[in-house]
């Protein structure tokens, strides 16, 4: 079993939608899209809308439709 798929599997058990850190967020269905010269100091976290500002650590750039927060709304 490699670490993405340890990864998965606790995020899924634990009722997480993906990884958040660094500014960087991805979902189940992309775990670990960041370059591979990136840090991984990524936690566990929950989609929420992009509009939702209440969470410090996003940073909305682009035009998405949710990112990965720490917090669940």
């Amino acid at each position: 079993m490699t670490i993405a798929e340890i990864t998965r599997k606790y995020l899924e058990e634990n009722g997480f939608d993906g990884l958040t850190g660094n500014s960087c967020g991805c979902s189940l269905d992309d775990l670990f899209n960041c370059s591979p010269d990136t840090k991984i100091d990524c936690e566990p976290g929950y989609k929420v809308p992009c509009n939702d500002n209440d969470d410090e650590n996003l940073n909305c750039e682009g035009d998405c439709d949710w990112h990965i927060a720490t917090k669940k709304r």
